[in-house]
Order: structure tokens, then C-alpha cells, then sequence
């Protein structure tokens, strides 16, 4: 049809509470897009920064060639946790999804793990340290007004 339409896939990995894995096989949306003829492109590192500059990109050159664009992006979560079961001794993955998660403390400042898992971390690394402790400092202060 010719339709400068922008379709964003969100792959954060899990469905409906579960790794993909558990569910079912992989899909290759690259594979499925051109299939369909659509363009395909893949986004990933967390930096809502570096996404607007890519879909702005992309929505021109689809307005342009008036085709439809496939975007899948790689939503990175903290949630690779896990927990040790009687079946798992191991330990399993879990999902904040499917329950508490385990100990994460904001003592330390907003940033929980060092890496491209970690939103606040990838953001930090475009202000500088003083914004966002200020920023995190104001948010827990009305998040424990409001639990008080």
C-alpha cells in the first residue's frame, strides 16, 4: 500500500511472564520484515538519546519512500534475577513480573548496576552526576512522603 508507517517492536525478551526461550521458538524479525518487503532496522544500548536521532532517521526515509519501516528494539530491564528453588538449585530467572524482586537498594544513589542493563546508568552518562543525584534525591523524598 505504500504507507510511510513506522512498526516499533519491543523486545524485552520475556512473554507473558516467561523467557522467550520457555515459550517458544526465536523470531528473526529481520527475516519476517523482509519477507514482507519492509525495512527492517535494530535499535539497542538503552539511550533514549541515540533512539530519537535513529527514528527520526528512519521516519524521514520512510515518509520519503512512502514504505513502511519495521524498528525492533532491544529493551534492556534489570531484571536477570534469580532465585534459588527446590527444583532449580541452581537458581532460575525470574521476572519483577512474577513477584518482589530481590534486594535492590537506592542507598547508593539511583544508579543500580554499572552497564547498559541499568536505564538511569545509560541516562547519567548525558548529565552530569550532580543532576541526576538531585534528581533522584527529590524522587525518593516525595516516593517516601507518599508511603508515609
Amino acid at each position: 500500500m505504500n504507507l510511510p508507517v513506522i512498526f516499533l517492536i519491543e523486545n524485552n525478551e520475556w512473554s507473558m511472564a516467561t523467557r522467550i526461550e520457555q515459550r517458544r521458538c526465536p523470531i528473526d524479525l529481520s527475516l519476517f520484515a523482509e519477507s514482507l518487503d519492509i525495512h527492517y532496522a535494530h535499535l539497542e544500548g538503552n539511550d533514549p538519546y541515540l533512539y530519537i536521532d535513529a527514528l527520526k532517521d528512519l521516519r524521514k526515509f520512510s515518509i520519503k519512500n512512502s514504505v513502511p519501516v519495521c524498528v525492533e528494539v532491544n529493551v534492556l530491564t534489570l531484571d536477570k534475577f534469580t532465585m534459588k528453588t527446590p527444583e532449580n538449585p541452581g537458581g532460575e530467572i525470574i521476572h519483577p513480573h512474577m513477584g518482589a524482586s530481590p534486594g535492590v537498594s537506592l542507598d547508593n544513589g539511583p544508579i543500580i548496576k554499572e552497564g547498559i542493563e541499568d536505564p538511569v546508568f545509560v541516562l547519567a552518562g548525558h548529565f552530569k552526576k550532580s543532576v541526576v543525584e538531585e534528581i533522584a534525591r527529590t524522587q525518593r523524598a516525595a516516593l517516601e512522603k507518599e508511603l508515609a
